[in-house]
């Protein structure tokens, strides 16, 4: 291989071992060496990045005959650390079996789709779903997208990247997801996904967010009208009815139409004014879920705070997430919709089911990625 390198193309080969006199690819015995033992993976690997230091790009990968184990893990590698660099796979024809008068040539390997990779990614991806990552679970198969035969499954893990990110959402998704105008079902189901996947201070910043997005909801629902946009480039609102005493609402001292219109600071414990000296005046048998959630949200608007200015110490998230649970904004388990007083609000805003809001979401997308097409 040396010589014929050297005679054809002037590139001086350099061989690599993998493999020791007395030793064996693959150990039986040991699960994790079973396929490929870990001292031959190591030593293909530490070869691989001695090759790739060359500055030569693109990179000519050959992994034609041989151990297709051996040769499939070569390929992986390569794409791994070749970072920037563009990869072009050769097929070598075999000299033996050639009759084109000698004439060896290898090829660029067309691009070809792996069937086992595909559902590999899939599955790769789902199993990010059901932890609570949705933007992971894109970035597992985005390098599918456009693979029309992907297409049908593919596009339910695109919209629900772009639901987690909160990017515009494809016209023709089909998900179930809750109404645009059920703010307060979005942040429930977002605290639910950031504590499957452990994101504390995610998860924390959700909670807080629900009970602001379940005030905005009522507010929206039954009393606030949106009107205009002020001088100062903030909404106003018209209210009915219309605010008495101390209501959380800043009144604006022109009318519009003969209307007063308010300001509303619409975050933190200022919602909390406007929940306890508003809604509660006004709807007291539509909102008391809320209004009981409102008399105890403070410890957790301190939390929020405190990952939100900042970079929290580990140590005081550790506290926060066990006092959340202490509080009982989350349960025990660390679940947000087995919560009853979270769902009494939700149920307070006309929405069917509300412990089922997360799961329900993961089973449909779940079912639709293993759907069998004929």
């Amino acid at each position: 291989m040396q010589q014929r390198l050297r005679e054809k193309t002037g590139v001086r080969g350099v061989v690599f071992s993998y493999l020791g006199e007395q030793e064996r690819l693959e150990d039986r015995d040991d699960p994790r060496d079973a396929v490929l033992r870990r001292a031959v993976v190591q030593r293909l690997e530490h070869a691989i990045l001695t090759a790739l230091q060359a500055e030569a790009s693109p990179i000519l990968l050959a992994t034609t005959g041989g151990i297709p184990e051996v040769a499939a893990l070569v390929r992986e590698l390569v794409q791994l650390h070749a970072a920037q660099r563009p990869v072009l796979e050769l097929d070598i024809p075999d000299a033996s079996k050639s009759s084109n008068d000698g004439l060896d040539r290898a090829q660029v390997r067309p691009s070809r789709r792996d069937p086992s990779a595909v559902v590999a990614a899939k599955r790769h991806a789902l199993d990010l779903v059901e932890k609570g990552n949705f933007i992971a679970a894109w970035g597992a198969v985005a390098h599918l997208a456009n693979d029309e035969d992907c297409r049908p499954w593919i596009n339910v893990l695109r919209w629900l990247y772009q639901w987690a990110a909160s990017l515009p959402i494809d016209r023709d998704c089909d998900l179930s997801l809750p109404a645009t105008s059920q703010r307060a079902a979005h942040a429930a189901i977002r605290v639910e996904l950031a504590l499957r996947c452990e994101d504390i201070p995610r998860a924390v910043h959700a909670t807080v967010a629900f009970f602001e997005a379940a005030v905005w909801d009522h507010l929206y629902e039954r009393h606030a009208v949106e009107s205009t946009v002020g001088s100062n480039g903030k909404q106003r609102y018209r209210l009915c009815p219309e605010p008495q005493g101390r209501s959380g609402m800043q009144e604006m001292r022109e009318l519009v139409d003969g209307v007063k219109q308010y300001e509303i600071h619409g975050y933190g414990k200022n919602l909390r004014t406007i929940c306890e000296g508003y809604l509660q005046r006004h709807a007291p048998e539509k909102t008391a879920a809320l209004c009981r959630l409102s008399e105890r949200i403070d410890p957790a608007l301190r939390r929020r705070n405190m990952v939100a200015h900042g970079e929290p110490r580990r140590e005081n998230l550790e506290e926060a997430r066990q006092q959340m649970k202490d509080d009982h904004f989350w349960s025990a388990s660390e679940r947000f919709l087995e919560q009853p007083e979270v769902c009494d609000v939700l149920r307070e805003l006309g929405v069917n089911d509300p412990a089922s809001l997360c799961e329900s979401l993961i089973d449909e997308v779940g079912a639709r990625l293993r759907a069998v097409r004929p």
